[in-house]
C-alpha cells in the first residue's frame, strides 16, 4: 500500500511563522472589509491581496521593490493603485519589520551607521529654526525620518545570512531585467533617448541597470556564477540599455565603482589582473559597434570628448558652485534644512538641492554632520575590503565584493545627482554594508537558518 504524502499548506511556511501568519490574516481581513465597502472596485482586491501576501512571504523582494518602484509610477498597473505605491509598500515593509522585531529576529544597529543617521536627523529638525525654506525643510526632515530611515534600517530586520544576501541581489537583477524590457519595448517619441514612460526617471533607470551590471560583472570576476560568460554578456547588455538612456552620471559612477571594486579584489587576488585587463580591452573595442539613440549618443560622446566642457554646461555645475557659496557663508551650522532651495530657484532650471549629497549636508546642516557622515563612509569601505579579504574564496566573499561594488556605485551616484532622500538606494546599501561589516555573512544551514 502506497503511503500518502501529507497535504501541504496553501501558503507554505505560514504555519511555522506565527507572526507572518498574523500579518497575512490581517491583510485578508482588511481586504474583506474593503471589498464589502467598495463594491465593483473590489474586483482589483484579490490580485492586490495576492501580491501583498507574496511580498510578506518574500520580504527581500518587498525591500527591493520598495527601493525601485518609483521608476514604474507611469506604468498603468502602478497608476491604478489607489495611493502612493511607495508609501503603501513602505507601510507593508514596516509591518514585516515589526513582525521580525516582535519575534526577536533583528540585529542591533552599529554605531557607525547610527551616528550619521542621528546627527543628520537632529540637525534636520534643529535647523528648521533658521532655514529660509521651512516648508521644504520640514518635508525633507519628515521624508528622512520615514522613507529614507526605513531603507537604511530594514536590512537589519530582513538579511540574516548568505542566502538572504544572495536573494536580495537576485531580486535586484530581476527588477533590472523588467526595467530593461519595459524601456526597450516602449521608447518615448521625439526624445532621442530611451526611458520608462514619457517623463520617466532616466537617472533612476540607469542607476538600476548599472547596479545590476555591477552585480553580474563582480559576480563573474569572483567566480560566484558558474556560467561566467552569460553573466558578462548580460552585464554588457544592461550597460548598452543604460547608455541608450543617455544619463551620464550613472555611467560615470559605474566606471568608478567597477574600477574601485576591481582594485580591492585584485589587491587580494593579483593573478586575476591579466583576465580583467583583457575583458576591459575587449569591452572598449566593442564600443564603436554599439548603436545608440541620437540624443543619448550625442550626450555621451560630448562627455567623453570634453568632460570639463560637459560639466560646465550642465546646470549641476552652477548648483555645485551655489552650494560652495553657502558653505563659505555658514560653514559650521549651515543655512538650514532645505535652505539651498532659496538660491537654487535662481538657476535655470530651478533646483531644490545641489545634486551632491556631501555638499548638501555641509551647506544645509553644517560641518559636524558632514564629518560624521564622511568618517562613517570611509570606515565602512575599509571594513568591507577587510571583510572580503578575510573570508576564504567562495560565495560569501563574492557577495561581499558585490556589496562593495554596489555601495561604491551608489555613493558615487549620490555625489552626482539627487538629494538626501532621493538617494534611497544609497542609504539602503549603506545600511546593508554596515550590517555585513558588523555581523559578517553567516552560512545558511541545511534547514534554511543561519
Amino acid at each position: 500500500m502506497t503511503a500518502r504524502a501529507p497535504a501541504r499548506p496553501i501558503i507554505a511556511g505560514l504555519g511555522r511563522d506565527p507572526v507572518g501568519a498574523a500579518l497575512a490574516a490581517g491583510v485578508v481581513a482588511v481586504a474583506s472589509v474593503a471589498a464589502m465597502a467598495m463594491g465593483p472596485v473590489a474586483v482589483a482586491i484579490p490580485p492586490a491581496v495576492a501580491a501583498a501576501l507574496f511580498l510578506v512571504r518574500q520580504p527581500l523582494a518587498l525591500l527591493t521593490l520598495y527601493t525601485y518602484v518609483g521608476l514604474f509610477k507611469e506604468q498603468p498597473v502602478v497608476e491604478a493603485v489607489p495611493g502612493d505605491v511607495t508609501v503603501l509598500l513602505g507601510v507593508l515593509l514596516c509591518a514585516v519589520c515589526a513582525g521580525r522585531w516582535l519575534s526577536g529576529r533583528v540585529r542591533g544597529v552599529p554605531l557607525g551607521l547610527a551616528a550619521p543617521i542621528a546627527v543628520i536627523g537632529v540637525m534636520l529638525v534643529v535647523s528648521l529654526g533658521w532655514t529660509p525654506s521651512p516648508d521644504y525643510g520640514g518635508e525633507k526632515a519628515l521624508h528622512f525620518f520615514t522613507l529614507t530611515l526605513l531603507a537604511a534600517l530594514a536590512p537589519f530586520f530582513l538579511v540574516k545570512d548568505e542566502r538572504d544576501l544572495r536573494r536580495f541581489f537576485s531580486w535586484t537583477l530581476a527588477i533590472a531585467l523588467i526595467t530593461a524590457v519595459v524601456t526597450i519595448a516602449n521608447p518615448p517619441e521625439g526624445t532621442g533617448r530611451l526611458t520608462i514612460g514619457d517623463e520617466g526617471n532616466t537617472i533612476g533607470a540607469s542607476r538600476l541597470l548599472c547596479t545590476a551590471a555591477i552585480i553580474l560583472l563582480v559576480g563573474a570576476l569572483t567566480d560566484l556564477y558558474r556560467t561566467r560568460g552569460w553573466a558578462i554578456v548580460g552585464a554588457l547588455a544592461l550597460i548598452v540599455v543604460a547608455a541608450a538612456i543617455g544619463s551620464r552620471g550613472p555611467i560615470l559612477s559605474f566606471g568608478l565603482a567597477l574600477a574601485a571594486t576591481g582594485a580591492i579584489y585584485l589587491a587580494r587576488v593579483p593573478r586575476k589582473l591579466a583576465p580583467v585587463a583583457l575583458a576591459v580591452v575587449a569591452g572598449a573595442a566593442l564600443i564603436p559597434f554599439v548603436s545608440l539613440p541620437a540624443g543619448s549618443a550625442e550626450r555621451l560622446t560630448h562627455a567623453a570628448r570634453d568632460p570639463v566642457g560637459a560639466l560646465e554646461a550642465d546646470p549641476r555645475y552652477t548648483a555645485f558652485g551655489q552650494a560652495v557659496d553657502l558653505i563659505e557663508k555658514r560653514p559650521l551650522i549651515g543655512v538650514g534644512a532645505g535652505g539651498f532651495q532659496n538660491v537654487g530657484m535662481l538657476t535655470r532650471p530651478p533646483e531644490d538641492y545641489p545634486h551632491n549629497m556631501l555638499l548638501e549636508v555641509w551647506a544645509e546642516l553644517g560641518l559636524v554632520p558632514l564629518v560624521v557622515l564622511a568618517v562613517s563612509i570611509g570606515a565602512v569601505i575599509s571594513r568591507l575590503a577587510r571583510r572580503a579579504w578575510a573570508l576564504p574564496r567562495g560565495p560569501a566573499s563574492s557577495l561581499v565584493y558585490i556589496l562593495a561594488g554596489v555601495f561604491l556605485f551608489n555613493l558615487f551616484a549620490a555625489l552626482l545627482s539627487g538629494d538626501l532622500n532621493d538617494n534611497r538606494t544609497y542609504w539602503g546599501s549603506f545600511g546593508l554594508a554596515w550590517l555585513i561589516v558588523r555581523y559578517g555573512v553567516p552560512r545558511t544551514s541545511e534547514s534554511g537558518r543561519a
